[in-house]
């Protein structure tokens, strides 16, 4: 049900509308089927059961670019209460962004200049970018308070940051992407699925392990997705949740991207942990452990993929963040991060209202990072 129309731009015989959308539509569904993420020359994908994806989400608008009657592109916006500096704020995650070809022209780069380019402020792209902020950022500005977007953005994907910078995002934090393998993943007597009566105790462990970690919020930790801990003489030590994903691996190119394709699907073992056409793995995300106690991590998530039968996971984090160091100087991640290269994303941010403070406290900060928000 379309509940608004924010405003329209002629291009030649063709009017462009952007409107709002409560939810999905048909047509938005159709285009995000189709559409491969990923950076250009390097690794792309196309998420599959996209609608079951959007349902984990709570309170998520879709803005729509129509081109007549043919959609032209989309985005989502999930609004949350995210914490910074000990202080909560609204803050609106885009996610599932979509546009039309005709809006992604490739230019050529000239020899020795950056990719990154300053964005013409008459464009089109920029007047419906433009648009897309007024109808979230009007309410925060009439009421005088603050607010701020953020998004996540491959570090070599020179077309996203591109657009994220048309539309004022800055760049704030880097988040790793770490990959979890198991040729034979086994289950733990001490991983349990959370139980009702210990969920405020994970809770609290987990406010006092991400303390401080910026852009931390706990909605739907237990309603979305499985969550399991590991107990010792009935302490709760730590815990992570989880949600299967899939998708298609549409292009890995180079010597690492001819292994993954056309090497390790064929062969024995390695083909449980990776299949480009079915790439199925666990998404983890709200990890945590009590001091000292970091190689639980790894016990949790050995026991997840043998529950669910798969053999790989993927954990997503800030690089300065405790969690993330500890992970990789453990280096038990397994076969498949030892035959990848790092895989890294900005955190932009785009402040709301004169917000810029937020943008710098962000900075300075380590940040939580949601599995909701990448996958």
């Amino acid at each position: 049900m379309i509940r608004e129309t924010n405003g329209k731009e002629k291009r030649g015989i063709y009017e462009l509308e952007v409107k709002v959308r409560s939810l999905s539509s048909p047509e938005t569904l159709e285009l995000l089927k189709n559409t491969i993420l990923g950076t250009p020359g390097k690794l792309r994908y196309r998420q599959k059961e996209i609608l079951q994806r959007i349902k984990s989400h709570f309170n998520i608008e879709f803005i729509q670019i129509q081109k007549g009657s043919r959609l032209f592109g989309t985005a989502g916006i999930i609004k949350r209460i995210a914490r910074v500096s000990d202080l909560e704020f609204p803050a609106m995650n885009v996610r599932y962004l979509s546009i039309s070809k005709a809006f992604s022209k490739r230019r050529k780069t000239l020899p020795g200049k950056n990719f990154i380019r300053q964005p013409k402020k008459n464009s089109l792209k920029h007047r419906i970018a433009d648009k897309i902020a007024h109808h979230f950022e009007q309410p925060f500005i009439e009421k005088n308070k603050h607010a701020f977007f953020y998004a996540y953005v491959e570090a070599d994907n020179s077309n996203s940051y591109n657009l994220c910078t048309l539309m004022g995002f800055k760049p704030a934090r880097i988040v790793e992407t770490l990959l979890f393998s198991r040729f034979n993943p086994k289950q733990s007597k001490k991983v349990q699925a959370v139980m009702e009566e210990d969920q405020s105790v994970v809770k609290n462990c987990l406010e006092e392990f991400y303390r401080d970690y910026d852009l931390y919020f706990d909605d739907r930790i237990f309603t979305t997705g499985f969550y399991f801990v590991l107990k010792e003489q009935d302490e709760i030590i730590g815990g992570i949740r989880t949600n299967p994903v899939n998708w298609e691996i549409v292009e890995n190119p180079g010597l690492e991207g001819w292994l993954m394709q056309s090497v390790l699907p064929f062969l024995p073992f390695t083909n449980r942990i990776f299949h480009p056409e079915e790439f199925n793995f666990l998404a983890f995300d709200y990890a945590w452990y009590l001091p000292g106690r970091e190689q639980v991590i790894f016990e949790l998530m050995s026991h997840c993929c043998s529950v669910f039968g798969i053999h790989t996971g993927i954990i997503w984090g800030d690089q300065q963040s405790s969690l993330i160091r500890n992970i990789k100087k453990s280096r038990q991640l397994g076969f498949l991060d030892s035959v990848r290269s790092t895989i890294s994303a900005h955190l932009m941010i785009r402040p709301i209202n004169g917000s810029e403070a937020i943008l710098e406290k962000i900075s300075n900060n380590p940040v939580f990072v949601s599995s909701l928000d990448i996958t």
